[in-house]
């Protein structure tokens, strides 16, 4: 969430047929072309996989400067990032819609394998296509897309109980009542999620 943004080629950076896409589009160049410096040999492009795509689309997010945000993959397979609004501590955090991309099946799934399963979650995004969705949407979802904000109290608590249960876990492997788990990246594989139309 606090990665920095990359900033994205400029319009006279691009060649001449990207000029009339949007910074949004994140399509497969699959009849791209290149040639080779040496012979000339015109070569198929490598073709960007749906984690390529997804890291694309990230880095190409608007962030507010106060960087009070959350990132947010909703049900109908668009990309939104929420900025926190001032709201009392106790009540559920409001929030404005700050920037907004549509996901392509090949990038939710993407994402989603580097979580562990749920069934719950694969039917949710069964079938979900970003770039379905009207722009109109994007910024006004349907009521049940963006799920429901907690209250920053309860964030906190979230956090805090997080926070002792790590240091409990870091204090039973220095006893070494437990054995430490071998580390895992962030972004590794850790399932395979179906979520072809039924």
């Amino acid at each position: 969430m606090s990665s920095p943004t990359a900033q994205l080629p400029s319009a006279q950076d691009r060649s001449p047929n990207d000029r009339d896409q949007g910074p949004d589009q994140f399509e497969l160049r699959g009849l791209a072309q290149n040639k080779d410096g040496e012979g000339g040999i015109t070569r198929p492009a490598q073709v960007e996989t749906g984690k390529d795509q997804y890291n694309a689309l990230v880095r190409s997010l608007r962030r507010p400067a106060d960087r009070k945000c959350i990132h947010m993959i909703c049900t109908d397979g668009v990309y939104r990032l929420l900025h926190y609004l001032p709201t009392p501590p106790d009540q559920p955090t409001d929030y404005e819609i700050y920037d907004a991309k549509p996901m392509s099946p090949e990038m939710i799934k993407a994402y989603l394998d580097t979580l562990p399963w749920s069934q719950a979650k694969e039917d949710r995004f069964r079938g979900a296509d970003g770039r379905t969705i009207p722009q109109e949407q994007w910024w006004n979802p349907p009521p049940g897309i963006v799920h429901p904000m907690r209250s920053k109290n309860e964030r906190d608590e979230v956090m805090r109980k997080y926070r002792e249960e790590k240091e409990q876990l870091e204090q039973k492997i220095a006893r070494g009542e437990i054995s430490p788990e071998e580390p895992v990246a962030c972004a590794s594989i850790k399932s395979d999620y179906d979520l072809r139309p039924s």
